[in-house]
């Protein structure tokens, strides 16, 4: 449960990423060559890393749904 929530988060997280990535190349001009480091900045890694983060995040707070040996289940009386 815990990867898969991982991977959905992480995947969502493309669409705020490459809003980010169009408005920085955008601001940076709007350079239609794409051998540009600020085309290959903004449209490929800014995206990327956001999805990475995502997936970093959500799998850092997911520790609720990961599976676990049992023995901390039981609580001893």
């Amino acid at each position: 449960m815990r990867i898969l929530r991982s991977l959905v988060i992480g995947g969502l997280c493309i669409f705020p990423s490459a809003l980010i990535g169009l408005t920085i190349w955008y601001l940076l001009g709007s350079s239609f060559d794409n051998s540009s480091i600020s085309v290959i900045t903004t449209c490929n890694l800014i995206p990327l890393g956001g999805v990475c983060i995502g997936f970093w995040i959500s799998w850092k707070n997911g520790e609720a749904y990961a599976l676990s040996s049992g023995e901390d289940q039981h609580e001893t009386q």
